[in-house]
């Protein structure tokens, strides 16, 4: 009764050495590498085949991918590899033509007639007036400053010439040509007047722009 809890540690301290003596160098073991053993008891056989083939296996796994690609897209890579440079021509034309379906006309009229499209997009109003009064233009350009005299002082050239034949006779040898102009197309010079430049642009494209 005194010694029964004496008894009850010897027992197990001498059931420890028991045991100690019996798997002593085994425990170290397994105190030791305990993680790496178990390891080893779950995939020993994998490693072992992994330390064996490891490369191999690697290139059995890409040689595998490859084969899958080959198997889905073979005829398309093949294909590419024969025809690539073709079809991208082909790709490019196609779009060519899709464009040319689509403002094929527009496209054939910007070739032909750009630059003139260009002047009647910048002075479409002063074409309009050119191709009304295109002779009229021509005399102008001749006889500016002599037809500019002869609207400002008509009137009272008239009255000169009324009252003096003389200063008739003068004047119509002078400016007869002229004065003839100006009662044909007195209006038609006042406006182009105004566009004088413009005019002149035009007159250099008259042909295409008609």
């Amino acid at each position: 009764m005194l010694w029964v809890p004496q008894l009850m540690v010897l027992m197990l301290w001498r059931l420890q050495l028991m045991v100690l003596m019996l798997w002593g160098p085994q425990l170290m073991v397994l105190m030791l590498w305990g993680p790496q053993l178990m390891v080893l008891i779950l995939w020993g056989p994998q490693l072992m085949v992994l330390m064996l083939w490891g490369p191999q296996l690697v290139v059995l796994m890409l040689w595998r991918l490859l084969l899958m690609v080959l198997m889905l897209w073979g005829l398309q890579l093949m294909v590419l590899m024969l025809w690539g440079p073709q079809l991208v021509v082909l790709m490019l034309w196609r779009l060519l033509l899709m464009v040319l379906m689509l403002w094929g006309p527009q496209l054939m009229v910007l070739m032909l007639w750009g630059p003139q499209l260009m002047v009647l997009m910048l002075w479409g109003p002063q074409l309009m007036v050119l191709m009304l009064w295109g002779p009229q233009l021509m005399v102008l350009m001749l006889w500016g400053p002599q037809l500019m005299v002869l609207m400002l002082w008509g009137p009272q050239l008239m009255v000169l010439m009324l009252w003096r034949p003389q200063l008739m006779l003068m004047v119509l040898m002078l400016w007869g040509p002229q004065l003839m102009v100006l009662m044909l197309w007195g209006p038609q010079l006042m406006v182009l007047m105004l566009w004088g430049p413009q005019l002149m642009v035009l007159m250099l494209w008259g042909p295409q722009l008609m």
